[in-house]
């Protein structure tokens, strides 16, 4: 503003003014310093911002790598999780497809015995069934017998006619 080399820097203003603005109004109650001793301190403190600024970024890089290793764990931990839950259900399923084939082939034997049974008791209601038409046919016969006919064998007839 004054043409004049600025030399001095002005520290509540934080900036680099002139000899003259220095004897200013604006500056006169200001702390200045030379600018060579100004850059010297701000080096300073801008090098222990930097040292600083250095750590944190270093902190953040090794917690990153902290977190990505723990992702790679998770995810290492998860895929082993995960097969053993895939084993262990293929194991149930084997066990419950076994026992599906023991109670399948269990109702089968059942069915074949019951079955079995009914076919004996049928033969044997088919023999019953048979003795007892052709008991009646001779029941039948025999009634319509003279009465000496009729009384021939009647005990081994009425004996057939209780048995039933």
């Amino acid at each position: 503003e004054h043409e004049e080399k600025l030399k001095l820097f002005c520290k509540e203003d934080q900036k680099c003014i002139c000899v003259v603005c220095d004897k200013s109004q604006d500056h006169r109650s200001h702390t200045t310093i030379l600018i060579e001793e100004a850059v010297q301190e701000y080096k300073n403190i801008f090098k222990m911002h930097l040292e600083l600024l250095r750590k944190q970024w270093i902190d953040i890089l090794k917690f990153k790598s902290d977190e990505e290793k723990k992702a790679e764990k998770l995810r290492s931990e998860t895929k082993i999780k995960r097969w053993k839950a895939e084993c262990e259900f293929e194991e149930l399923h084997q066990f419950l497809n076994q026992e599906k084939q023991i109670l399948l082939l269990r109702l089968k034997e059942e069915e074949e015995k019951i079955l079995q049974r009914i076919r004996e008791n049928l033969t044997q209601l088919d023999e019953q069934s048979s003795f007892l038409t052709q008991l009646i046919s001779e029941i039948e016969t025999k009634i319509q017998q003279p009465a000496i006919e009729l009384l021939k064998g009647v005990k081994d007839a009425l004996s057939r006619c209780q048995k039933m």
